[in-house]
């Protein structure tokens, strides 16, 4: 039978295309662990290596900020949760790199940015350009890493809070409308040293948690209104995720479909093609199992705020319901909050939800300024990536029994 030259043409291009699709993408392993703290840093935390093998961290978890030597072994606390330690007052607070081997560090006591030199010394301090961002400076696993633009400005993620709108209710109470726990976007800001300018560069995806409502109802036999708060809970946020590449790129993941769209530091913008991920689709099993792990997480918070109400303080009533099972999606969403990372060679490293291989060690999807995924990087078991330093090395925290531990690795090869 022949086949019209058209059709052969169209066979070939499509063989091709699939020949491409199925080219796997190369795994490799992090290379040789160098050093080991025997402290415990805790969870989630961020790091600024240095080019001497200083690496300061911010240990959220634990509320404090170190200064560790080369070795892992040595350290100061720099900064301090703790009262009358004659150290800096810290709250749950990211560290951000800056100029050289410096670091910034929020103060929120005196509304300002510490400058810390690569030893975690304090050299000078400064106004940011809105004291009242500092908050999302120091939430980097809820708001992204901010980092600085070629120019010196400031970029990071801000979050709208929501409209409040009080309506009356009969007798002579007030009830809250339900209001979202937090808008459907959210804000990547650029702000000015020099100017004190702030201005929006671009928008992330940022589906609500849930919605929220307040009743308040007078107490007839006197003292304290009665309370009650209204909390539809969503279990199946998805997000867009967002970092900082090292020539102040910004590149924000999308969730919807994994693809990435960029602004480059003149302000164009770009879109690149959807990358390859395991979609996988949520079991009934899965659902309720996280429908029941929220609930815990919830009522837990509601109690651990409720204990450190003061005395006298107004009875609450929480009621806590699920958003409908029609507002459930259908597959687990592509990537984890707080897990897209810019090395210092201007890659994107990406943690998928499916991501492969995770029993044996969490697998990176490493994604090129093309947008595409050129390797994945496995870490060893029980690791988590932490941040990047100068010389190829890798920041990983060690997980034993509950406690974590930071270890300097070198990805492949010699130290560049």
């Amino acid at each position: 039978m022949d086949i019209p030259v058209r059709n052969i043409r169209f066979l070939l291009i499509a063989a091709a295309t699939t020949a491409g699709a199925q080219t796997p993408v190369p795994i490799h392993q992090v290379g040789p662990i160098l050093a080991s703290s025997t402290e415990n840093v805790g969870q989630a935390i961020t790091v600024r290596g240095t080019s001497d093998g200083h690496v300061i961290v911010g240990a959220g978890m634990r509320q404090r900020v170190y200064a560790f030597d080369s070795t892992l072994k040595n350290f100061t606390i720099v900064a301090d949760s703790g009262a009358g330690t004659g150290l800096i007052p810290v709250r749950t607070t990211g560290v951000i790199p800056y100029l050289g081997d410096s670091t910034l560090l929020p103060d929120f006591s005196a509304n300002a940015l510490l400058v810390l030199d690569a030893t975690g010394k304090q050299i000078r301090s400064m106004a940011p350009p809105r004291a009242q961002d500092l908050m999302f400076l120091s939430l980097p696993a809820a708001f992204g890493r901010p980092g600085f633009d070629p120019k010196g400005r400031l970029i990071y993620r801000t979050q709208i809070p929501p409209n409040i709108r009080p309506a009356p209710t009969p007798g002579g109470g007030q009830k809250t409308e339900m209001m979202p726990v937090n808008p459907d976007s959210a804000p990547i800001l650029r702000g000015d040293f020099d100017t004190r300018k702030v201005d929006t560069l671009v928008w992330l995806k940022t589906p609500s948690q849930g919605r929220m409502g307040m009743e308040m109802k007078e107490n007839p036999a006197g003292g304290a209104p009665s309370i009650t708060m209204h909390m539809l809970v969503n279990p199946f946020p998805m997000a867009d995720e967002w970092a900082l590449l090292s020539d102040g790129t910004i590149a924000i993941v999308r969730a919807h479909d994994y693809h990435i769209d960029w602004v480059d530091p003149d302000g164009t913008r770009r879109s690149s093609p959807k990358m390859p991920i395991d979609w996988r689709r949520y079991t009934d099993d899965e659902r309720r199992l996280r429908v029941d792990s929220v609930k815990r997480v919830v009522d837990d918070q509601l109690k651990r705020q409720m204990s450190q109400m003061p005395p006298g303080a107004p009875q609450i009533k929480f009621d806590v319901t699920i958003v409908p099972d029609s507002e459930f999606p259908q597959f687990w969403p592509p990537i984890q909050q707080g897990t897209v990372l810019a090395d210092l060679d201007g890659r994107l490293w990406i943690l998928p939800t499916t991501s492969t291989n995770a029993g044996n060690g969490l697998t990176y999807d490493v994604v090129n300024r093309k947008g595409e995924v050129v390797e994945r990087i496995q870490l060893p078991k029980d690791r988590a990536l932490a941040g990047f330093g100068p010389h190829n090395v890798v920041y990983m925290t060690r997980n034993e029994a509950g406690k974590a531990y930071l270890e300097r690795a070198l990805l492949t090869g010699p130290p560049k």
